[in-house]
């Protein structure tokens, strides 16, 4: 789906933030978002990611099982929830309702939207800290690109380190070079696959502990260098709530442009990654009565980045 314009208008107690896209979306469409609201204007505070720099709170729309967004606020060194917002689809817009209080002048946003695609596994394995290997196999799906089909997935645990081995039967269309068809002005896209499966019970408890939600990402922005990375990013239960207690770069596959083209033009029909997650590098530790649970799937999607950097929310718009 392309993004022509992300935009805001101020109500009383409530305004709206719109996605709006060329074209009006369709009942199946599985289309969300996120938008980085930067409500002082001043980069110095708030998020330090450098891709975020400056934002004071993460608004996240989410477009499955049912389209809802969900407000995060940057506080102790990481985005933490705030809350529920409505938000629906309207002709060419998702619509989202946001506080009147986080708009000022001073207000800056930048974002992106995604269309998504879903693989799930069947049923859900566990594992013990033995080092044993599960291999899941995942035939071939009918309605998904082969970027984001899963075709096995291998899994090992150890006190000490988890493994994780991945093949697609494609390689995903990374943006190594920026397509002026794609994007209204060529101002930016990307391509991840999440891996939604690990949840670890670190002292075997029978309790889920931490959620190791695995990244890969495959972004550029005009004018840009290709952002190519395998990322960690690790949420913490407390109550009844999962957080984020940090996001991590394992491997920065950049350098790896020049290999990419070439499997490209050699016509490489399966895409392999391998993850290894040391729980000591990441101040997680996994007693021997430890379980780690494999369940869920992974979320593949192309996103659509606009505008390119931080723009204020008066007068932003994007035209053909």
């Amino acid at each position: 789906m392309d993004l022509e314009s992300i935009h805001i208008e101020r109500g009383g107690e409530n305004s709206t933030l719109s996605f709006v896209f060329f074209v009006p979306l369709p009942a199946w469409a599985s289309v969300g978002g996120e938008v980085d609201l930067d409500v002082d204007g001043d980069p110095s505070t708030g998020c330090t990611d450098p891709l975020r720099k400056g934002a004071d709170y993460l608004l996240e729309l989410i477009p499955y099982p049912r389209l809802e967004a969900r407000l995060y606020r940057w506080r102790d060194g990481g985005f933490r929830y705030e809350g529920h917002l409505k938000a629906l689809k309207s002709g060419r817009s998702l619509v989202v309702q946001i506080p009147s209080k986080m708009i000022s002048r001073k207000l800056r946003f930048k974002g992106f939207s995604f269309t998504t695609l879903r693989d799930g596994i069947r049923g859900s394995y566990l594992l013990r800290p033995e080092g044993k290997m599960l291999v899941l196999n995942d035939g071939r799906d009918k309605g998904l690109p082969g970027w984001a089909d899963l075709r096995e997935l291998r899994v090992s645990f150890r006190e000490r380190e988890i493994v994780v081995v991945a093949s697609f039967y494609s390689l995903p269309p990374i943006p190594v070079i920026l397509p002026p068809t794609l994007g209204e002005a060529g101002e930016g896209w990307g391509v991840f696959n999440v891996f939604d499966l690990l949840y670890l019970d670190a002292e075997g408890d029978g309790r889920e502990d931490y959620a190791l939600q695995l990244e890969h990402r495959a972004a550029r922005l005009k004018g840009g260098p290709l952002n190519w990375s395998l990322n960690l990013v690790i949420f913490e239960r407390k109550g009844n709530e999962w957080v984020e207690r940090g996001r991590y770069v394992l491997k920065d596959l950049s350098p790896y442009r020049r290999a990419y083209l070439s499997w490209l033009m050699g016509g490489l029909s399966v895409f392999n990654l391998r993850v290894n997650i040391k729980l000591s590098e990441f101040g997680l530790k996994a007693l021997r009565s430890a379980r780690l649970m494999i369940k869920g799937g992974v979320v593949s999607a192309i996103a659509d980045y606009f505008p390119p950097d931080f723009a204020s929310y008066a007068s932003f718009k994007n035209r053909k």
